[in-house]
């Protein structure tokens, strides 16, 4: 019974209850590299938008770096406390 139990964990989402399938590999892929490309971009676009009033050096790149580094990081931990918070206790995610 107990493996009955962990296969419906497996296999349902976490805070729903319904069934869930896993990412395929290739779409993985497309969205890690298109979301880098979004954010590469962002970064550019920051570093051109403040270039009239700082200039292009290395501290004002590193801060923005920084700055994007530092939302991904927020935004991140939001996320993954998120289904943490929300789910009941016991109930692991691996």
């Amino acid at each position: 019974m107990v493996a009955q139990d962990r296969l419906r964990e497996t296999v349902t989402g976490p805070v729903t209850g319904r069934a869930t399938r896993p990412l395929p590999a290739w779409a993985a892929a497309v969205l890690a590299f298109g979301s880098s490309a979004a954010v590469l971009l962002l970064e550019v676009l920051a570093a051109r938008l403040v270039a009239p009033y700082v200039g292009i050096n290395l501290q004002v790149n590193s801060a923005i770096i920084g700055i994007v580094l530092g939302a991904i990081a927020l935004v991140r931990g939001a996320v993954a406390g998120w289904p943490t918070n929300t789910s009941p206790p016991g109930r692991s995610a691996g």
